[in-house]
């Protein structure tokens, strides 16, 4: 897309797409500590101006007591003293008291935590007979989890191979696995757009909805929605999108399903639900994609960007004492310089802030930003925003959408609007120069070393941790991209992510399918919030920064 200004590109975007990390919630981990052993000596909490933290790099270590901060300096001193964090643990925290008063041990203490184990569908993880798919053996089926049937519906090159057990799911009373319906509609989803196919696969999901009420049924009855907004019927739609909302374990759907509410709404000409819609969005996805699609040029987001009273932090929680010794430990760290560390330890704590004062809060997310690790950084104000909008204003976004690296992108990106490909890098690396994919894709943009052969002939793999090099190849190849996709930005950034052979299929398999609608269609969960995030890295970065001579203030707090 050919560079105009970045306000018209948004609202270009917009118009097309009507024709177009939450995270999960923070849970405290630990018991909580009595106040005065967190604290120390540390008696009464202080504050500071958002501003003053970041433009003088305060730290609330230098309100302890001498005493106490040398004491922690000395803890952070000794940790760096070990060549890793292992032998520093077994050396010196060998006991609980010890934990509890070295703060460097409660840290590598609380990291060594498990962080739950990840949730997944009931059944056997197992590889699937081909053959058991072809003869319909539902009951054999129904005991296998939705990964292990998925893979054994990849086999399966036709519709006619599981019309049998197609046909059974969908004609039977008896109630089967949600794993199995799901799993099935899905693999007929890749028939598309053939009607009857289309009929099959709502079918499959409608049993599933029916059928059962976990997580899985949620997304069956989300994905059945989305298949009758494309065939102009909402019908059923309200109820099933309205479990959707209620469900905590769907809350991936949440922002979407309000957005499908409020447009089969529109179509009903139902007032009540579209005012409901709208607002419930505003209240509890004030940043994403879909509340920008409906609320992006109210009053109410135009007032975000211009509020800019002043914003305190406070360096010690009084109602959450058991992190005060957590972050006395990362302020030493910092004292230390060791910022990779403190980094890591953070990354950890910004899932344990629930219930701590929100300014205490927007203080560790500064301390995260001095560690370098934006990731860290960017779900502690995540968290924050949806906790406490009160917290959204200019200085805190131009936090959550930094400015690193805008020269270098500017100088390097001609033809493409330099916010987009901003955007992109946030989603991509959270701007970690040194960000490596489990797929080998490096840097910044994420380019694999493949692509910077062939499209700028750099045989290095190294190279692509150089800023400047990572951003030049990467927008080389996003604007190759944008021309395949003749300017859909939409396309090109599923494309960037998931390959342009996918898209190409994905935009036969749902023809006639609004930008909006298409990209909440697009059947890979990461691609769908990929193309979704940074849409709304877009929106912010233009609004906040747009036109405006960058002052140093902007850059601070763009850090």
């Amino acid at each position: 897309m050919l560079h105009a200004s970045s306000r018209l590109l948004f609202i270009s975007l917009c118009i097309c797409f009507f024709v177009t990390a939450h995270s999960a919630p923070a849970r405290a981990t630990r018991p909580l500590l009595e106040a005065n052993q967190a604290l120390g000596d540390f008696t009464k909490t202080k504050s500071a101006t958002l501003e003053d933290v970041l433009r003088n790099g305060k730290l609330g270590l230098s309100l302890e007591t001498p005493a106490r901060q040398a004491e922690l300096r000395s803890q952070a001193k000794r940790f760096t003293s070990f060549k890793t964090a292992a032998s520093f643990f077994e050396t010196i925290c060998n006991s609980p008291s010890a934990i509890q008063k070295d703060s460097l041990c409660l840290l590598e203490s609380d990291r060594r935590q498990p962080r739950g184990t990840p949730e997944r569908d009931s059944g056997i993880d197992s590889r699937v007979d081909v053959a058991d798919i072809k003869d319909a053996k539902v009951e054999t089926l129904t005991r296998y989890t939705l990964s292990s049937l998925g893979k054994g519906f990849g086999a399966i090159d036709s519709p006619k191979e599981f019309e049998k057990l197609t046909t059974r799911l969908t004609s039977h009373r008896t109630c089967y696995s949600s794993s199995l319906y799901v799993a099935a509609a899905t693999k007929t989803e890749e028939f598309f757009p053939e009607a009857n196919q289309i009929k099959i696969a709502k079918q499959l999901y409608e049993k599933a909805a029916e059928c059962s009420n976990d997580e899985l049924s949620m997304r069956a009855r989300y994905r059945f929605s989305l298949l009758q907004v494309w065939q102009n019927s909402c019908e059923k739609v309200d109820n099933y999108l309205i479990a959707v909302e209620s469900e905590p374990s769907a809350s991936a759907y949440h922002s979407r399903a309000r957005y499908w509410r409020h447009q089969c709404a529109l179509k009903s000409g139902s007032k009540e639900v579209r005012v409901a819609t709208e607002r419930a969005l505003m209240k509890n996805h004030p940043l994403s994609f879909h509340s920008l699609m409906i609320n992006g040029e109210t009053e109410q987001f135009t007032d975000l960007i211009k509020r800019q009273v002043a914003v305190n932090v406070i360096f010690r929680s009084v109602v959450r004492p058991d992190l005060n010794l957590k972050i006395a430990g990362v302020e030493a760290l910092l004292s230390q310089g060791s910022e990779g560390w403190a980094g890591d330890y953070l990354d950890r704590i910004s899932n344990q802030l629930t219930g701590a004062e929100p300014e205490f809060r927007l203080y560790t997310a500064t301390l995260a930003s001095r560690s370098n690790n934006m990731i860290a950084k960017f779900k502690i104000l995540s968290s924050l925003f949806e906790d406490a909008p009160r917290m959204l204003q200019s200085s805190t976004l131009k936090m959550y959408f930094p400015l690193s690296y805008f020269e270098q992108v500017q100088a390097r990106s001609k033809s493409i609007d330099p916010y987009l490909i901003l955007s992109l890098i946030r989603q991509e690396s959270a701007f970690n120069s040194h960000a490596r994919s489990p797929v080998g894709a490096r840097g910044l943009m994420q380019v694999m070393p493949a692509t910077a052969r062939s499209i700028a002939s750099i045989s290095s793999s190294r190279r692509l941790f150089d800023p400047q090099t990572n951003i030049q190849v990467g927008t080389k190849y996003f604007a190759h991209r944008l021309s395949q996709f003749n300017g859909d930005v939409g396309l090109t950034l599923a494309a960037y992510n998931a390959g342009a052979t996918r898209v190409d299929r994905w935009v036969k398999r749902y023809e006639g399918a609004d930008k909006v609608l298409f990209m909440d269609l697009i059947p890979f969960r990461e691609t769908r919030d990929y193309v979704a995030s940074i849409l709304r890295n877009h929106y912010w970065y233009t609004r906040l920064y747009e036109k405006k001579t960058l002052s140093k203030q902007d850059r601070r707090l763009g850090s």
